[in-house]
């Protein structure tokens, strides 16, 4: 048996594209690194935020010129893709672009970064493929392919994650196996 796992490729694969109604979307986070001169160890975020976007404190790294301090990741920008992958997809980050969608809201929910505190250095960009929402929320695919086999062998999806693929990957893998 097989087993197909693909993310924002997965509209890629001919056996996939049309029976997946996944959603793509950009997604962009920031990196803000720490004025050391502005703010002192005391005033660092010491756990991330969570509430519709998301703050991440990384405070044992180091700054993009080398020096010690830290740094947050703030996100995610998503915008909606149009024509799914064959749309006019930008993978390349765009902070301009990032800071337009989703520092205000990002300032709401950590005041600092809206000082010389923490001075936004760059960004990061994916593509994220994700099922329609339900009322019960965006479930991925995981499960037997009806009719698609991979050289005569039955063949089993695991796919649509969306953001969370970081998180959930292992577990909805688990209960794949265990099926």
């Amino acid at each position: 048996e097989g087993v197909v796992a693909a993310g924002a490729g997965s509209g890629k694969i001919s056996e996939l594209s049309e029976a997946l109604p996944l959603q793509y979307k950009r997604a962009q986070n920031i990196r803000y690194e720490r004025n050391a001169s502005a703010i002192s160890d005391a005033g660092l975020l010491g756990a991330p935020i969570i509430s519709g976007r998301y703050i991440v404190p990384f405070l044992n790294g180091r700054t993009l010129d080398g020096e010690p301090g830290g740094f947050l990741f703030g996100g995610a920008a998503q915008e909606p893709q149009d024509g799914g992958l064959e749309g006019d997809f930008r993978t390349e980050p765009d902070l301009e672009g990032a800071m337009a969608i989703v520092h205000r809201a990002l300032v709401a929910l950590y005041a600092p970064l809206d000082t010389d505190a923490w001075i936004p250095v760059g960004a990061s960009c994916g593509i994220k493929a994700a099922p329609p929402r339900s009322s019960i929320g965006q479930i991925p695919y995981a499960g037997r392919m009806r009719g698609v086999e991979h050289a005569g062998e039955q063949s089993w999806l695991f796919a649509g994650l969306g953001s969370r693929g970081l998180i959930h990957h292992s577990v909805v893998a688990e209960r794949l196996v265990a099926a």
